[in-house]
């Protein structure tokens, strides 16, 4: 008796819930907030001190393909860093059921979609060190540069959701492979560990190999 009230109870609500569902999607389907051009910023980048800014734009009225430009801009100038550089990236992107009016009750203007990538990303930068170093031979330098150029092939998958209004909210995750083009002054540097590392980290921009990105950013549609 106990189960048959418990599975009748459970009848009950749900119909009632996909009854209020469908009354709540009725009343927005006149409201759809999407929008065809969307501007972001990725917080991720400033802990390397780089301002990243993306613009995505639909090509379709069905919300399906879209592109991605990425603008990074990296300058550092402290005492003994001082880092500068650009990176351009291009990203087409691929939603499989539509960048759509989400099915979610409850939650006004909601809007998401999942998504493949895949692009590239080219960059140049050059860093210095100012930092006095005796050499074997007797030589003293007080400044070693990096030069850097890269191209980045990459592949991702994400989700993207109108938090609200026209707040967008984009996660993702995949991973690159960072072709690197670098090149020492003076040359010998990389052989001195307390000069240049000879093996940078994947945060480094002299990095190569390869590399996950992984992120998100949020920005505003218009």
């Amino acid at each position: 008796m106990k189960i048959y009230a418990i599975l009748q109870l459970a009848f009950v609500m749900y119909f009632g819930f996909d009854g209020y569902s469908q009354m709540y999607k009725n009343k927005l389907k006149f409201e759809d907030l999407r929008k065809s051009k969307v501007f972001k910023l990725s917080p991720f980048h400033f802990f390397d001190r780089s301002l990243n800014v993306q613009g995505e734009f639909f090509t379709s009225s069905t919300f399906k393909n879209s592109l991605l430009i990425g603008l990074t801009g990296m300058y550092r100038d402290d005492k003994n860093v001082a880092d500068k550089g650009i990176a351009l990236e291009l990203q087409g992107r691929y939603y499989p059921r539509s960048f759509s009016a989400d099915t979610i009750p409850f939650i006004r203007n909601k809007a998401a979609g999942f998504y493949l990538a895949y692009g590239a990303q080219l960059g140049i930068n050059e860093k210095s060190t100012y930092n006095g170093y005796y050499y074997n031979n007797g030589s003293y330098n007080s400044e070693f540069r990096t030069k850097s150029a890269w191209v980045t092939p990459f592949f991702c998958f994400g989700y993207q959701v109108v938090a609200w209004e026209t707040l967008y909210v984009d996660f993702y995750l995949g991973g690159a492979i960072k072709i690197n083009d670098v090149s020492y002054s003076p040359e010998f540097a990389p052989s001195l560990n307390y000069a240049v590392d000879s093996e940078p980290s994947i945060f480094d921009r002299a990095y190569k190999g390869i590399l996950p990105k992984i992120g998100f950013a949020v920005g505003i549609g218009i």
